[in-house]
């Protein structure tokens, strides 16, 4: 993904060594520099173009402002108005993500105008103080985590039960689904009726979070898992449906080498992708776990995965009396 463009909004001379310890820290961090890129107005070159114009340019195209509030108020145009303040406006305005960082506890000593600043900031969104550069760079650390988290970039979740960020309802396959449901009923007596629709599903066995399918319902349901997620020609291959077509939803191999009945394998003359088994092999394991078992299995404690299944073979631990 493309790195996250954080703007760094303060009286330059008062707050020097702050604003070169958080640029140096987002780029020294190992997991903030893979997303992040910090920008100090100080390290633009010369150019023909007025201060004001470029700062303000500079809060358009950023994802993320950053102000660090301290004693001074600022240099101030013709309106009485700092840099400062004209940036965390244009942010407003602009609806960024603002990150408020004020320095001291201490606010009789600011400059008036800082004080009704900084009672500003605190009248929309939550504020941070510090006292020292490692306070605040440690403040920051936090908040830049909780926005990839709540982005979905980084998750605490395990991999099946994270939404998958790219997919929408629309990419998991209603026929599947239904055949499922179909079954269910049949072998497991499921509670929700046939016809009931794909959101309520999900729903039910717990395939959705934040509005979007899981990676399980992608593996599980999707109509085209490998858009979502990638998988090589040796990578195990789950069919919940029937095969249609002659060809498995999730890795499109033939009818002769996979059975919708079966979790099998299929082995290339390249290395088995271990990652992409795994986290399939996961995904089924959680759902069979969860309030509805898949149908398919017996009793959960004898699901077990062989290493390689041909149509037909019998495997042991995967009988559909489980036996």
């Amino acid at each position: 993904m493309a790195t996250i463009s954080i703007f760094i909004s303060s009286v330059q001379k008062e707050l020097a060594e702050e604003r070169r310890a958080m640029k140096a820290f987002v780029e020294g961090d190992a997991l903030l520099r893979r997303f992040f890129t910090a920008f100090l107005f100080e390290d633009l070159p010369a150019a023909d173009r007025r201060a004001d114009e470029v700062y303000l340019d500079e809060v358009d195209r950023c994802a993320i402002y950053v102000g660090l509030f301290g004693n001074d108020y600022g240099y101030e145009d013709k309106d009485g108005v700092a840099p400062t303040e004209r940036e965390f406006d244009r942010a407003t305005l602009r609806a960024k993500p603002r990150l408020i960082f004020v320095k001291g506890t201490d606010d009789k000593v600011r400059h008036p105008k800082m004080r009704t600043l900084v009672r500003k900031a605190g009248d929309q969104l939550i504020r941070r103080r510090f006292a020292t550069p490692t306070e605040l760079t440690k403040a920051l650390y936090a908040s830049l985590v909780d926005f990839l988290e709540d982005r979905g970039v980084i998750q605490n979740r395990p991999f099946d039960e994270r939404p998958c960020i790219d997919a929408t309802l629309d990419d998991i396959d209603a026929a599947v689904v239904v055949h499922f449901v179909r079954r269910a009923r049949f072998e497991r007596q499921f509670p929700l009726p046939e016809g009931t629709a794909t959101a309520d599903v999900l729903a039910h066995l717990n395939l959705i979070r934040e509005g979007r399918p899981t990676h399980a319902a992608t593996l599980l349901f999707g109509g085209d898992p490998q858009r979502f997620i990638p998988a090589p020609k040796s990578a195990a291959c789950i069919s919940m449906a029937p095969i249609s077509n002659g060809r498995c939803p999730f890795t499109a191999c033939s009818k002769e080498t996979c059975s919708s009945r079966w979790i099998k394998r299929k082995i290339s003359s390249s290395r088995l992708s271990i990652a992409a088994s795994v986290l399939a092999t996961r995904a089924l394991r959680r759902l069979s776990h969860s309030r509805f078992r898949l149908p398919w299995f017996g009793r959960r404690s004898s699901m077990r995965l062989p290493t390689a299944i041909t149509p037909r073979q019998r495997p042991r631990g995967v009988l559909r009396n489980g036996r």
